[in-house]
């Protein structure tokens, strides 16, 4: 994506531009960036069928195109976050079938440089260099990810759940939280519970392996009594 001036209105303005797509094609274009990839084969299923059921993510796609802050466009993610935290419905609530907000941020963040006015208000941070090459992604929104990442684990969610959510592997979260860390007493508290729960996994695992290695001798000792080979 080439560097452009900024002279948008707002994002959407500034996707079609760069994307070369008609502004009525906005919301389609952009949904399909929007979906988890193990839901996206689900998803294209129901839009052939039924394409009303995305109503709800297009019209939140049809916001974030209006943004023209990073502030705005924080406000309509935050807003279909907390409407798809309740979501009860069988294909949102249970499928899951529906857009993700981190990503719908991803894809059009990026583009707030573009817009008319724009100022950037995020904070300063630790070179891009000490984030994974495959981890990078503007800074905020990061922040604002490993922070839903962390309050879903405290709220009790398994971690290769939310992991799977997110699209990170474990080794990329720590690197992420690693780097974020530095001025954010929440995050370095964060990253300390990681490390802790790590450990705390390598711990269940050694006992697991003793536990079985114990049973396996036992069995012998039993075998060994039946046959009267044991020493006296």
């Amino acid at each position: 994506m080439g560097k452009e001036p900024a002279q948008f209105k707002n994002l959407r303005e500034a996707y079609c531009a760069v994307y070369r797509c008609r502004s009525d094609a906005f919301e389609r274009k952009v949904v399909w960036h929007c979906f988890p990839l193990h839901v996206l084969p689900f998803a294209l299923v129901f839009w052939v069928l039924e394409r009303s059921l995305f109503q709800k993510d297009l019209e939140s796609i049809r916001a974030a195109g209006q943004a023209r802050t990073s502030e705005e466009l924080e406000s309509v993610i935050n807003e279909f976050e907390n409407l798809r935290g309740v979501e009860r419905g069988f294909r949102r609530g249970t499928l899951h079938l529906c857009i993700r907000g981190h990503l719908l941020g991803k894809r059009l963040e990026p583009l707030l440089s573009m817009v008319i006015g724009y100022q950037s208000t995020a904070p300063t941070e630790l070179p891009v260099r000490a984030i994974p090459l495959d981890s990078r992604e503007p800074g905020s929104l990061t922040i604002r990810r490993l922070r839903k990442f962390r309050d879903d684990i405290i709220q009790g969610r398994r971690l290769s759940d939310a992991l799977n959510e997110s699209g990170w592997t474990e080794t990329e979260l720590l690197h992420l939280v690693a780097a974020q860390a530095p001025g954010r007493p929440d995050l370095i508290w964060f990253t300390e519970y990681l490390g802790q729960l790590k450990e705390l996994s390598t711990l269940r695992r050694e006992n697991e392996r003793l536990t079985r290695v114990a049973a396996e001798l036992s069995a012998r000792v039993l075998e060994l009594e039946k046959r009267g080979q044991l020493p006296e």
